[in-house]
Parts: structure tokens; sequence; C-alpha cells
């Protein structure tokens, strides 16, 4: 085993490709030939990569031929593989053997797959989107003759202070030769920016794809930039979080750096997607002030460019701007022209062109080489008399002006958006295109290169445009379906599947298309993996799959699968329900799954399906369906599954929470939150924490769950996990409410409202503005209490789905509860009769909507139907583990004892609901029932031995106090009032009926609530308390 290698290969989590680093130095390793060929030439090495270390070691045998075997110290001995010939030691296979002798104990990153041997038995590289091309990371090399544009480099400095400058004009106007030449003149300065560059192209309108680019192009502002950010890109699809989540890390780490940053992103017109707008507007909103964003576009981008124009925020050069002045185009033609040129002649080029770039970096090649003046003018006055289209001329002029094989070359490799020497190798058959790269660069024939080691280049698109038409004409079809099969080939060595999936499509290979999916969806969507990955990028994934042939799909029940997962995913990143056509269509194809995995005996693919189903109801909120498919899966799948099977069991929790199993609900989310743990998935660990805390909530240990919200908020917070955040807000403000601290409750509802403003999730922010509803309620303002529910409900005006209909039954109770404690019988009584008992509801919300119309026989004049109603309620919340309902059921209870004529029972009733809120100091329920538990509490007290548990009576008893008759008088809704005062006048129930247009039985039930809120028997002490209280 080799001591020290003097060579490393190695991951670079910031450029994410290999380097090969030697001594000091360190070189990008993007061509697999050159990585053979060193291979050849070197006898040891180190690797370091995403899966772990390795030490490798050449062993040479008889015949002279080299073997490489791989090395990994396991505690206390040393682990030896085969890894086999330089031509296999590729990066993947390096990957697989890292993870290999990694160990159970050192897990760090789930292995890439494999992409398997090709057909001639070679081996290609990762089979992963996640891998970076990193010339799209690097501006252009700058042309040496240059015409210093003074005007434009004037406006794009004035752009610095500016959020956005837009570069907007057809192609050849020299967008990214402006900029390019504008940074490096930047460059030179004391105060020079940090340049972050994108050249974008179509494949980049996969979101995540677009987004993972541009953090790792900021990653040069500063090494912590993209730190949070590209791991939650990176995440498991299983906790993939929302892309305006991620976005909102990226951009708390951009507010970070200290330098003057400059983002460009090339070609923008490239992207299509909406999203990727939206979310570049949402970037360009919250830019940190030190930071600004440089576009360069064919077409004007679909933002807010006239409020950033407004405001001053926005810098746009556009085509007229953009052409070569009388004057650029003068000096210009001096460089290029060995023979002066009459002031005729310039103008005569200035009118042709009107100032076009790209037609006169055409004039400057036509005349290259040429020193004699008569030629110059031959060349002059064709090009200025000139009627051909640009594609013509570049045909004319440039291609058939080149050698034969240059020609070729040039026709062959036009389909490839980027060049480098293997890939022009295998696509042409040539070995010598490096060569002939260089050549074509010298000649300035419309070929950038794009970095500064001579490695990538691209064609000029005008150019790139014209020479395919070209090459279809002069080719033919089958040539360029042979040409995208080689460059296919090509991707698929090099660790770009994305690319070669793309190639083959375009080649009319569908089946070469299916092969390299199977690649892909095969190894991501393994059962063997301790998480699930698949395809970071569900948008190009399901682009993919939905090209495919139906027939295609119908024999492959993992594409099904695949396609499913993918979509809703692609929903959960943005945020959206995957309901409607969408969630119709998810189900569609988990059914084909099913069926096809079904007929083929595949149960561990059946577990993963019914997996996928459970969290795909849960997304909908029907539980009952979750629960029934998670058992279902916990059944089919292995038991060292781990990752689907947390999903599993966090929903059978679910299900246990629902039907109010608390005990049982608990111990579910601690056993799901245990298997994230352990797989290191803390998004779905803090998520399962946080249904953890709300069973300790609704058991009433308050001391509890408290410290574990806000264990969970911190977190969530430095992971910018907006959902998280509002849960444990929510969480948080009802232990506040809990406690009676309504200031506390109210700044904490409130900030969930701030939270959800970013991630529109609409059960939240009914949970809020419930929350603050309460609040307003306990401060007599009932009116603004119902006002607030009812703009809840306008928004849920067309509620259908089970989720929002369970919105609109909280909502609705929330109305009727504050409307019974103002008195407003009727309100009740319609919210009574107008439920729907087939909506599945949670069982404690069941027990609320019990315990409320216990109050409402009460005010009815039926305390004796209150208390059958609430015992045996009482006695079921107790033993499954309710004891937040079961506090609330005994204080309604107790009354209804007193009412009814068993003292005895109501204040053993109410000693008990002492007993059960002391540890929690939950003081808000005695509170809320206001002066009509103050006799009660009095009669109690002295039945109390415990000194703690009078101490706190005490307490509740001053709150209750303190409000006393004001906040019953408050509660007296106008009606009552009305009542009260024809009954402070002697009037009898048939003539306050009479004067009031109302029936005698309506005013003995309002009556009925007068005396019970104002704690007196008869109307005669009504009338007396009104009076002291102010009320007459």
């Amino acid at each position: 085993m080799p001591k020290h290698a003097r060579s490393t290969l190695a991951w670079s989590t910031k450029w994410k490709a290999y380097e090969l680093r030697e001594g000091d130095q360190a070189s990008a390793v993007l061509d697999a030939d050159a990585w053979s060929r060193w291979l050849d030439e070197h006898g040891s090495f180190s690797f370091r990569g995403r899966n772990g270390r390795l030490s490798l070691l050449k062993e040479r045998r008889k015949a002279g031929l080299g073997y490489w075997y791989a090395y990994r110290r396991q505690r206390e001995s040393v682990a030896k593989r085969y890894a086999g010939r330089s031509g296999e030691l590729t990066f993947v296979r390096l990957e697989e053997l890292a993870w290999a002798l990694e160990g159970n104990g050192e897990q760090v990153v789930v292995p890439q797959p494999a992409v398997g041997e090709v057909e001639d038995g070679g081996h290609a590289g990762l089979a992963t989107a996640e891998i970076l091309l990193v010339p799209k990371l690097q501006p252009p090399r700058l042309h040496n003759s240059l015409v210093r544009r003074e005007r434009l480099l004037a406006q794009l400095d004035a752009g610095r202070e500016r959020k956005l400058t837009l570069l907007s004009a057809p192609a050849g106007f020299g967008k990214t030769t402006l900029v390019c030449q504008w940074l490096a003149e930047a460059a030179e300065q004391d105060n020079a920016p940090v340049i972050a560059w994108l050249a974008l192209d179509q494949g980049d309108n996969d979101p995540l794809r677009f987004w993972r680019y541009v953090i790792t192009a900021c990653r040069t502002f500063g090494p912590d930039v993209g730190a949070q950010s590209l791991a939650l890109l990176d995440a498991p699809l299983a906790i993939k979080s929302p892309l305006d989540m991620i976005l909102t890390v990226f951009v708390n780490e951009l507010a970070q750096i200290r330098c003057e940053g400059i983002l460009v992103l090339e070609d923008y017109h490239g992207i299509t997607t909406p999203q990727i707008h939206e979310a570049v507007g949402l970037l360009l909103d919250h830019l940190p002030r030190q930071l600004c964003l440089l576009i360069t576009t064919r077409t004007r981008p679909p933002l807010a460019l006239a409020r950033l124009a407004a405001t001053g925020e926005l810098t746009e050069i556009e085509a007229p701007e953009l052409r070569f002045s009388d004057a650029e185009t003068a000096a210009f033609l001096r460089q290029i022209i060995p023979v002066p040129l009459q002031p005729d002649e310039i103008a005569l080029v200035e009118s042709r062109l009107e100032g076009w770039a790209a037609g006169l970096r055409l004039l400057a090649l036509a005349v290259e080489g040429r020193d004699n003046a008569s030629d110059i003018d031959h060349i002059l006055e064709n090009f200025i008399a000139g009627r051909r289209s640009i594609g013509e001329y570049f045909v004319a002029e440039v291609l058939h002006n080149q050698p034969a094989p240059f020609q070729l070359f040039l026709l062959q490799t036009s389909f490839l958006v980027r060049l480098t020497t293997s890939l022009c190798d295998s696509v042409t058959g040539r070995s010598d295109s490096q060569e002939v790269l260089e050549l074509l660069e010298q000649a300035n024939l419309f070929i950038e290169p794009l970095d500064g080691s001579g490695l990538w280049y691209r064609y000029h698109a005008l150019f790139a445009t014209a020479m395919q038409a070209e090459a279809r004409r002069r080719l033919g079809e089958a040539a360029m379906r042979n040409i995208l099969a080689r460059a296919g080939r090509w991707y698929e060595e090099h660790a770009m599947l994305p690319e070669a999936i793309e190639a083959a499509f375009v080649a009319d290979n569908s089946q070469r298309a299916v092969d390299l999916i199977e690649l892909v969806v095969g190894p991501q969507f393994s059962l063997e993996r301790p998480e699930l990955h698949g395809p970071p990028e569900f948008y190009t994934l399901q682009s993919w799959l939905t090209r495919l042939p139906q027939g295609v799909m119908d024999e492959r029940p993992l594409f099904n699968l695949a396609l499913a997962i993918a979509m809703l995913f692609s929903h959960i990143v943005k945020m959206r329900p995957a309901t409607g056509i969408v969630g119709d269509e998810i189900e569609r194809l988990l059914i084909k799954a099913l069926h096809g995995f079904s007929v083929a005996g595949e149960t561990d693919r059946l577990g993963q399906v019914f997996a996928f189903r459970a969290l795909l109801f849960r997304e909908r909120s029907e539980i009952a369906a979750a629960v029934d498919c998670a058992r279902v899966a916990l059944e089919a799948l292995p038991p060292h599954e781990l990752n689907w099977r947390s999903i599993c069991v966090g929903t059978l929790g679910l299900g246990e929470q629902g039907a109010g199993h608390l005990y049982r609900a608990g111990a579910r989310f601690a056993e799901a939150r245990a298997m994230c743990e352990h797989l290191g998935n803390r998004p779905f660990a803090r998520a399962n924490a946080i249904a953890l805390s709300w069973i300790l909530l609704e058991q009433n240990e308050l001391q509890r769950a408290a410290p574990l919200f806000r264990q969970m908020l911190a977190e969530a917070r430095a992971m910018g996990d907006i959902e998280d955040m509002a849960n444990a807000l929510h969480g948080l403000a009802e232990i506040a409410l809990c406690e009676n601290d309504l200031d506390a409750a109210w700044t904490k509802a409130e900030d969930v409202v701030d939270v959800m403003r970013q991630y529109p999730h609409e059960s939240a922010h009914v949970d809020a503005a419930l929350i603050l509803a309460r609040v307003e309620q306990a401060h007599g303002q009932s009116e603004a209490a119902l006002a607030r529910c009812a703009a809840l409900l306008v928004r849920q005006e067309r509620a259908i789905l089970p989720a929002a209909m369970q919105l609109v039954a909280r909502i609705t109770f929330e109305q009727a509860r504050i409307a019974l404690a103002t008195g407003d019988l009727s309100s009740a009584q319609r919210w009574q009769y107008t439920q729907a008992p087939e909506l599945e509801l949670p069982r404690v919300q069941h027990d609320r909507q019990a315990i409320l119309l216990g109050r409402l026989l009460m005010a009815e004049g039926d305390p004796e139907a209150a208390v059958q109603l609430l015992e045996p309620l009482l006695a079921a919340a107790e033993s499954d583990g309710r004891g937040r309902v079961a506090l609330e059921m005994r204080l309604p209870l107790a009354l209804a004892f007193t009412a009814i004529g068993q003292p005895h029972n109501a204040r053993q009733t109410l000693a008990a609901a002492l007993a059960s809120a002391q540890p929690a100091n939950a003081q808000r329920v005695f509170v809320a029932e206001g002066e009509a538990l103050a006799a009660l509490l009095r009669a109690t007290l002295p039945t109390l031995a415990d000194k703690g548990l009078l101490a706190f009576a005490k307490t509740v008893l001053g709150g209750v106090t303190a409000i006393g008759g004001r906040a019953n008088i408050e509660l007296l809704s106008p009606q009552e009032r009305r009542v009260l005062h024809l009954v402070a006048a002697g009037r009898s129930n048939p003539q306050i009926a009479t004067n009031l247009i109302v029936s005698v039985n309506t005013v003995k039930v309002h009556v009925k609530s007068i005396y019970r809120k104002l704690n007196v028997n008869s109307r005669l002490e009504a009338a007396s308390a009104a009076r002291e209280l102010g009320l007459l």
C-alpha cells in the first residue's frame, strides 16, 4: 500500500467537478481521455471523492500490464480491493470503491449510480444531473482587436449602482463582447468587483438545475455562499424543499458577503420557464445592496422592468445603443484594413451594416490577410452591394473558403452547444480536433474560447445556425442522426447523462433514450439505498418520460412510478398542491405501476408505490386513505429500508393523532423521528419533532412542548424552512394563549402571518388568523374576531377538496364559539345543524365541537343534557391522553353540575381541572369563563389541600375577577342588552316578545343567558346588577 501519494484526485464542491492536484497546482479533470492517459503514466494517487477516501496503487504483472488496487484503513486493519485497469478506472468506479470501503459506520454521501457498461464494454461516467459544466461558469476570452466603446462602458459603470443591468438585442450585436470588455477593465481597478458568470442555454429551463448553476457561480463571492442553499438543492428527493425556501436561504447567504459582486446571466433568452422568471424577480426584490445582476438576452425578459425603472434600479441597453456609431465603425475599420479608406467608403459600410457588430466581424474576416488596395476595394464593393442573407454569406464567404476537411469539421460539430477536443474527435472520427479548434480560433471563424486553458469552445449563435442548416442540406438527416448518436455516446462516457438523453431524443432514437433513462431511474429509486435520492431535476425527468411512446411507459412500471414522483415533487418545490387534473394523472400512473409490479411479483416495489401513495394522500389531507396505504407499504417494504418506512410510520402517527390516540401517536412520531435522525434526514426529523410537539401540547404537557417547539423553530430558521417555522410559531402562540399571555400569543400569530407571506400555505394562514380572532375575543373585541372569521370564509368560498373543507369546518366552529359566547344563540344553532358528518376531522376537533354543543345546551336551559353529553367524552379523552381537551371539558361540565344542583360534583370537577392545569400554567381556560366561574372557584378553594395548587387557584381567581363584570358586560349581545332594559323596566316575557317581535321562547333563552353572564338568579337581581354595572 502506498504510504503517501504525491497526486490527489479530489471532488471540488465549488466547481462540482474533479480536480487533479499535483503539489500546489490544481487543474480540473474534464476529459476522460486525458485522465486515462494520466493513469497510464503514473503508479499511485490518492482519491478524495464524494463518498470517501482511498489510496490507489498500480501493480505490474509479468506481461507488463498494470492493475490498480484500492486501499482503505478500517480501524486496525487495511482493506484492499481490485479496482481495474487504467481504462476502467473511471470517476464512477472510484466513487463505488470509496463507498464500498467506507464501512457502514461512516455514511457520508449516498453513492452515485453507475451508468453501467455501454455497448462495447466500456464504462460511462456518473449517472447524475448534478455534475456541472465548468465552462458555463467562465466568461469567454476576449478578442485581441477591440474598439473601446466609451459611451457603453460608462453606462455599464453606472449600472453598478443599480439592481439590474439589461442588455437586450438580437444575435450579433456584441452584447457578450461588450460585457467581457467592461469586466476586464473593471478587474484592473482598485475596487474591482468579484464576478460570477453563468452562460445559459435551453437545458437550464429546469428550475432546480438553473438555481444549482446560479448558486454555484455565486460561490466566487465567498466560501459561505451556497453552503446551505446547495445542500438543500442536493437534498434527497423525499426531503426536497420548496424553491422559495431555498432562495430565501440563498439570499441570506448573499447578504453576508462584504465585497461588491456582479452576477452575469448570459443568453437569458434561452429561459422560458415561468417559475424561473418569478424566482429571478424574487431575487431582484431582495438583492443585497452590494450586488447587482447583469443579464444579456435577445428578447426582453418577463421581469418587473417597469417597476425597476420607476425606482431607478434599472440600466437598460438595447439594440439601437449597441449599434456601432460612425466613429466606432471608422475606428474598427482602421484596425482591420491596412490601407486608408475614404470617408464615403466608410459611410457605405455604415449604411450597409447599420452598426451591426457581427457584420463588421464578417467584413474583418473577408479582408483578413489582404494588403492590396484593389483587392480590398473589390471585397468592400461586393460586401456593400451584397443582397444575400447572413446565412448565405456564412456559407459562401466563410465555409466555402475553408479546406474541405475543415468544412466537414464545421458541419459535423455545428450541432454541439460546446466543443472540446475529445467530443469533437468522437463526433468527427478525427484525432486532431484540438489542432483544428486552435486553427479555427486563430482564423477568427466565429468560434469563441470559453476558458483560458483552450479546452472548451463554442460557435457564435448565428454561425452555428447557418452551419446546421447547411449540414442538413449537404450531409442529410441520416448522417445527422449518426453524429448525434456519437455525441450521445461521448456524453455518456463523461458523466453527462442529461445531454446524452437529449441527444438521443433529437436523433429520434427513442430506444437509446429509454436505455439511458433506465440508467438514471433504476439506481436512483433503488430500495437498497439508505436515502431516496431520485433525480434532483424533476422537471427534466418529467420532460423525458412524457416524450416517450405510451407503449414504452406501459411496459415499464418503474417509469410510471418515477413520473408520478417527479410530478408530485415538482409541485412541492413550487409550493402548489398536486390536485385536480395533476392529482388524477399521478393516481393513474400509480395504478399502472401497481399493476406492473404485481404482474412481475416485485413485492418491494409494491411497498414503494403504496408508501408514495400514502405521501400523496397526506398532501391532500386524506389521512384515513394515507394510513391504509402506509400499513400495506410497511408489510411489503424490507425491514432495513428506513426512508420509505419513516414516511409510513409518520403517516401512522398522523392516523393515531386524528383518531385521538395521542399516546400511540406520540410513540409513532418519536419512532419516525429516530429513523430520520439515523438517516441524517434533518428536514423530516424536524417535521416529526414538530408533530411530536403538537402531541405534547394536546396532552397538556406545555412545559415539554414549548422547549421542543423553540428548538425546532431555531433549526428551521437556520435552514430557512418556512413551513416548519410557521408550524413551530403556531405551536408557541397556542401555548402563550393557554398561559393567558395574550400579547405573546398575538405577536407569535402575527409572526406566522408574516412568515406565510413567503409561503402561501392556506392552512397555516387560517391557524394564525384564528388565534388572532381568539385574542381579539379575549380583549372583548368580539365583532372584530367575527369579522376576521368571515374574511377567512370568503377565501374558502370555493372549497371542494377535503383539505379545504376541513379549513371551513375549523373557521365555522370558531365563529359559532364566539357567537355563543356573545349570546348569539341563533348563530350557534345554525352551525349545529349545518355540520357535515361525513367530513374527516381529527378527534380533538370533534371533542371541541362536543364541548360547544354542551355549552349550547346549557344556554338553551338544559344543563342535564350537557352533563350527559360531556361526562362520557371526558372519560374517553383522559384514557387516550387528550389532556388539553379534557381540561377544556371540565369547565363547562363543572358549571353544568352547579346548574343541576350537584355542588359536590361541581367542586370535584373544578379541582381536577385545576390539578391538570397547574403544571402547565394553563390559566386561559379558566379566565375565559369569566364571572360565571368565580363563585364556584371561591367555593372550591377550601377543598384544596396542596399549597401549590391553592396558590394557582387563587391566581386563576384573580384573573377571573379582574375582568369580572366588564368581560361579562362586553359578552352581552345587543339583543340581550335590549332584553335586559325591558326586564329592568318590569316587562313580562310576552310583553318583551311583542316589543322585540320575537317568540316568548326566544325571550326565555335570552333571560337565562343574561342570568348566567351576570351571575344572578332573578329578574330583580338582574335589574340591580345592571344598575350597578352602568348598563341602564
